[in-house]
């Protein structure tokens, strides 16, 4: 049975050509489509409670999944060689992940997130190219800006999203290593 039978469709969802769309502020916006078995959900900031819950619909019903940037959507990109796609979407799982909305998702479901990043990094065998990517994401992360005012050292993300990404490169090698 293929999720489309599945899935609700009601007048803020429709479906074409195996997409599945919301319509938000009369925008048709990409949620997640099918490619080769493999439903890749669009990792979108702008819908997250429509990704949240496609990610759980599509984990409970035994759904291989693939979080991509929301550009992979756009027929003009895919164009674009297969490197340049790959870091896109290592750029967005990066940066999304430390976004706490999604963040708390993944903790409070118990989805393993490095499992998906692992098996994509496997998928493409583009190792070197989520490297490059980490070392520009991983400082970011990292990085404390000096607050004046309070005379204290001021981080962009909490302390337990730092700590929990600071581990994720080391998971993931783990599991490249056992795979």
């Amino acid at each position: 049975m293929k999720w489309e039978d599945k899935y609700f469709n009601d007048d803020r969802h429709s479906i074409k050509n195996g997409t599945l769309y919301i319509t938000k502020n009369l925008m048709k916006i990409p949620v997640f489509r099918e490619v080769d078995g493999i439903v890749c959900v669009s990792f979108n900031r702008n819908i997250p409670t429509q990704v949240r819950r496609s990610i759980s619909f599509l984990l409970k019903n035994n759904y291989k999944i693939r979080l991509v940037s929301p550009s992979t959507f756009n027929p003009k990109f895919m164009r674009c060689s297969e490197d340049t796609i790959v870091r896109e979407n290592f750029r967005n799982m990066l940066h999304n992940y430390r976004y706490p909305n999604f963040f708390h998702f993944f903790e409070a479901n118990e989805i393993d997130f490095t499992e998906i990043l692992a098996n994509y990094i496997q998928e493409t065998g583009e190792w070197e190219v989520f490297n490059e990517e980490w070392d520009k994401f991983y400082p970011s992360v990292m990085k404390p800006y000096y607050d004046y005012y309070s005379g204290t050292e001021v981080y962009d993300d909490k302390e337990y999203i730092r700590d929990k990404i600071s581990k994720l490169y080391r998971n993931i090698k783990i599991m490249q290593i056992l795979v």
